[in-house]
């Protein structure tokens, strides 16, 4: 398997430091910015497996540049870390997208980058149509 590229938005220089320590030291390819206005200029390329981002990073907030960076790469993966209390109205700004409280419990944001990539990784392992729908009769 590939090595993942993540982007990784958190305006706290110290914590931004420390998870891109973690992250490259266990495998993973980072690029890291202390804001969306910061990241938005590198990002037209494609290649991203999964972005993590703070909810609320200066100028524009990580919801919203998350929403934005789904609907121009439906394919990327985002994993929001906040400290807000209602999760729940964040993961419906993204369909599909995955929330972590703040502060972070670094195996678990681990375990779920890894369970996040083995699911995307079955799921294109799976040949298209491979099962004839609806079921021919025989």
């Amino acid at each position: 398997m590939a090595t993942q590229r993540i982007l990784y938005l958190e305006d706290d220089a110290s914590t931004r430091q420390a998870m891109v320590y973690i992250l490259e030291a266990h495998g993973y390819e980072v690029y890291s910015y202390p804001s969306a206005e910061a990241a938005a200029p590198h990002l037209s390329q494609d290649g991203l497996d999964l972005a993590i981002m703070d909810v609320r990073l200066p100028g524009r907030r990580g919801d919203d540049f998350g929403r934005e960076l789904a609907e121009k790469h439906p394919a990327l993966r985002i994993l929001f870390l906040t400290a807000e209390a209602d999760i729940d109205a964040i993961k419906h700004l993204v369909p599909g997208s995955m929330v972590i409280r703040k502060p972070v419990d670094v195996e678990a944001l681990l375990e779920l980058i890894k369970c996040d990539s083995e699911k995307q990784q079955s799921q294109d392992d799976q040949p298209p149509n491979s099962i004839p729908f609806p079921p021919q009769a025989g």
